[in-house]
């Protein structure tokens, strides 16, 4: 019996001993594997849309770059330092081999790839709804190697002597240009690269032996363009977009002359509607939809804008739940200019070359409680200068922005040295008209008959009460003689 309880505990000791020999090499095993760190930040971002929007972005479906994560493109991690090495570099100019293998390297693949591909297919399968900006702030690293189109103004372009990796493989020639997207500054361009030349296209000057590059020839043709985003580069600063050729354009885009604004850019579906304008640089998508629609309706003349505005829109439209079948399309405001304040461009507006710009607040005719409506101005008409109060009659067309927070002059119930926050919708146009001559447009007009009208009433009245009283006097007399001849006279008195 002993004997078969000491079998039996060495069995199980020796099973013991296996599972832990087992655990022990599985641990070694999982030490010996390369550490993976864990992309899951302790906290989730603060703006869930704007991170989940670019997380999940195609990349451009069948015509993607293979393998895009690859050490090349993202870089190596070191485990012990924590740090990634090697990839693609931003904010720094393109590498040479000897600066940086790895982006040397993606540089040839992502050159050589796009030049086996077809520029229509490239065009037809790139996404649209990125700008220049996009590809600028820190959220770039979300679209690397996605395949994007810009259409827009080639303003120069130029030849460059293709690296040897790429001289090897067939490729004898690329060219570099600047195209400005439309609607937006020439100051803010983006850098294309492509291997061909569209048949018909001027061909700038080859380089000179031993040269990097020609000399660079200027353009200023509207062309479309498709490519993948490389990096952001500097010297100058610009996004490198890498595609087959440019396509020429037989004039403007349609929405570089179209009176709508062309909303499917990523920058406007995150413009925050009911609250404050945005100050805050990691929110700059709201600016950069500002200086679009500025951009854009300074390009039209305001009887355009006031053709094609909806004039049926009241303050309420604007104001409560619905508004957002309104936003970023052309209304009309009719009203009281009552005050006009100069305020500061943005950087992109400067660029592009905007004089000014001003705040102003127009109370519009069909609004009885006297709420406002701010309208952003890059211009004001003769006879009109900044000022807090003033009364114009007036007639505006712009894009209605937001539904946004301002800080009112009005004193806070609970604390006077505080003021009242308020609503007001927001509205982004080139100019205002001033009205003098519609008889039915508010209450200025009104005024200029009412007064008279009153005065001439009164008049009237005293007048006829004057008449009146000289009627019943003389009436009251012819009585009073009819009275003394038809009384009996006294015999007496005489």
């Amino acid at each position: 019996m002993s004997f078969g309880r000491s079998h039996s505990a060495a069995q199980v000791g020796s099973r013991f001993a296996l599972a832990a020999g087992l655990a022990l090499a599985c641990a070694a095993g999982v030490r010996a594997q390369p550490e993976k760190l864990d992309e899951e930040p302790p906290l989730p971002p603060q703006e869930l849309k704007r991170f989940n929007e670019t997380k999940w972005r195609p990349k451009g479906g069948a015509l993607a770059v293979p393998n895009p994560d690859r050490a090349i493109f993202r870089g190596r991690l070191d485990a012990k330092l924590k740090t990634v090495t090697g990839g693609i570099e931003d904010d720094r100019p393109l590498a040479s081999e000897k600066q940086n293998a790895d982006e040397a390297a993606a540089w040839v693949e992502v050159v050589v790839h796009a030049h086996g591909l077809a520029a229509a297919d490239l065009e037809k399968y790139a996404a649209t709804d990125l700008t220049p900006d996009d590809l600028t702030q820190p959220q770039r690293r979300y679209f690397r190697l996605e395949l994007v189109r810009f259409d827009g103004t080639l303003t120069k372009f130029r030849r460059v002597t293709p690296v040897k990796a790429l001289a090897d493989v067939g490729i004898t020639a690329v060219y570099e240009g600047w195209l400005v997207p439309v609607d937006e500054s020439p100051a803010n361009p983006v850098r294309v690269v492509f291997t061909e030349l569209p048949t018909g296209f001027p061909v700038p000057p080859a380089p000179a032996a031993g040269a990097p590059a020609g000399e660079w020839l200027a353009a200023e043709r509207w062309v479309a363009f498709a490519g993948f985003f490389f990096k952001l580069a500097s010297e100058p600063q610009a996004p490198v977009v890498v595609g087959k050729s440019v396509t020429p354009l037989p004039g403007p885009p349609p929405e570089a002359t179209d009176l709508a604004l062309a909303t499917r850019y990523r920058v406007f579906r995150l413009v925050r509607d009911d609250a404050p304008i945005s100050r805050d640089p990691m929110h700059w998508e709201e600016t950069a939809a500002w200086n679009r629609t500025l951009l854009h309706v300074r390009k039209f003349e305001l009887d355009a804008l006031q053709a094609a505005a909806n004039p049926k829109l009241s303050f309420a439209d604007l104001f409560q739940t619905g508004r957002e079948d309104y936003q970023f399309k052309l209304v009309q405001i009719k009203g009281r200019l009552i005050r006009v304040k100069a305020v500061e461009r943005s950087k992109r507006l400067v660029e592009a070359g905007v004089p000014n710009l001003y705040e102003a607040w127009v109370v519009p005719h069909d609004e009885p409680r006297g709420n406002p409506v701010c309208v952003v101005l890059t211009e004001l008409p003769d006879g009109v200068a900044p000022a807090n109060l003033m009364n114009f009659n007036v007639v505006v067309a712009g894009y209605f922005f937001k539904l946004f927070h301002y800080e009112s002059a009005e004193p806070a119930g609970d604390d006077p040295a505080r003021h009242k926050w308020k609503k007001a919708p927001l509205i982004l146009a080139r100019g205002v008209s001033l009205v003098t001559t519609d008889p039915t447009d508010g209450p200025r007009e009104w005024v200029k008959w009412f007064i008279p009208v009153i005065v001439g009433g009164v008049v009237s009245l005293a007048l006829s009460a004057f008449l009146l009283s000289r009627w019943f006097r003389a009436g009251d007399d012819r009585a009073r003689a009819e009275f003394e001849n038809a009384r009996v006279k006294n015999p007496f008195t005489e």
